[in-house]
């Protein structure tokens, strides 16, 4: 793993860009709040086009019939080398300040702000117009002011493949990935992951597409073992939890706005034997509008509302298995600058309900910053 500073250095001179952080739930108060501060990544994308310059003036009807043959020639070699070369760049920093960051039912946590610092490299050539790829490495570097067990440094490779059939009415997007999340404050929650996983799109019309995606995920915690039904820790064998997810979506355009509809449910199993501590199921529902706005669609504005349900195997809370319920609301805008440079601002409020009481929270959280994008 290259050296945490290194990266520093290097976001320095790279610039700005923001990554959300989600919450959810762990078995004690610290591994909770890690677990509920792990970061979904955002990409940016944007392309560059360029146009070729004449390099001489024919001076016959033979020289220009000549010359666009040569030019039409020359067009499209030079845009597949552009195809296969094409690259994106984004990086940021964004402040981030939540009421609640360890999600204290009790209140003794309250109020603490964070700084992310974010970059991202990844390589997409096309190399058909059917036939897209994929290649990207990012990193993630959280730290917060007054919880620094919440600190976090993560980098993760992904490789995809995008197919696009039925004149592109159909892609299909089969991909890896591996990642690797170190808490330098929390040993035993820092774990490397490897991704497997297959999406789809389906373009009804113009105005209409619907799509899915399934996911197999197998974690692996490097400095936490696995326990026994007694709660001892089992020697040499380190906690793993498998999980299969899979995710629905149908969503409709009008004009510059869209509505989304999605749904989403996984299972995760672990090997950690005490009180299948870690077995549980999720299924999230949520709604999302979204809209352009300015000229050019300077301004973006996006409101999703998401229901959550997780349900434990057999976690003991008070006297039946523990079950939590989780809203949330969220309100994001970006604001484009530059052609490279974008403002961020997101406000969330998460309201926890569940039968025992470490999941009886809420928490509130602004975020503003800058990303950059190339």
């Amino acid at each position: 793993m290259i050296h945490k500073s290194i990266f520093i250095i290097l976001l320095s001179f790279v610039g700005f860009s923001i990554v959300p952080v989600t919450l959810s739930f762990a078995q004690t108060p610290a591994e909770e709040a890690v677990e509920q501060n792990q970061s979904e990544r955002e990409q940016r994308q944007e392309e560059l086009a360029e146009e070729r310059q004449p390099e001489e003036t024919p001076k016959t009807a033979e020289e220009v019939l000549e010359l666009l043959k040569k030019r039409v020639e020359e067009k499209k070699a030079e845009q597949w080398r552009k195809d296969i070369l094409k690259t994106r760049i984004s990086s940021g920093v964004t402040q981030i300040f939540e009421t609640n960051p360890t999600s204290a039912g009790d209140g003794a946590s309250k109020d603490d702000p964070s700084n992310e610092r974010t970059f991202g490299f990844n390589w997409t050539p096309k190399f058909s117009q059917n036939l897209s790829g994929n290649l990207g490495y990012s990193l993630t570097d959280v730290d917060y002011s007054d919880n620094p067990t919440l600190n976090s440094f993560d980098q993760t490779i992904t490789g995809d493949t995008t197919y696009r059939m039925f004149n592109g009415k159909l892609s299909l997007t089969p991909g890896l990935s591996y990642e690797w999340m170190v808490y330098p404050k929390s040993e035993s929650s820092s774990f490397e992951q490897k991704k497997a996983f297959l999406r789809y799109t389906y373009y009804l019309n113009t105005l209409w597409n619907v799509g899915g995606k399934y996911e197999y995920s197998d974690k692996w915690y490097d400095h936490d073992l696995a326990r026994d039904s007694s709660a001892a820790d089992i020697v040499d064998l380190h906690r793993e939890d498998n999980r299969h997810t899979a995710e629905l979506w149908v969503k409709r355009f009008i004009g510059k706005y869209s509505i989304q509809l999605k749904g989403k449910s996984y299972r995760n199993v672990s090997n950690d034997d005490y009180q299948n501590y870690n077995d549980y199921d999720t299924h999230k529902g949520e709604v999302t509008l979204s809209g352009s706005f300015l000229t050019a669609n300077k301004l973006s504005l996006s409101y999703t509302a998401d229901y959550e349900a997780k349900h434990y195997f057999d976690r003991i809370a008070v006297d039946t298995a523990r079950s939590d319920r989780v809203n949330e609301h969220r309100l994001s805008t970006n604001y484009s600058l530059t052609k490279n440079l974008k403002l961020n601002y997101t406000v969330s409020y998460k309201l926890s309900s569940s039968n025992a009481p470490s999941g009886e929270f809420e928490n509130f959280t602004n975020k503003i910053g800058l990303s950059v994008n190339f």
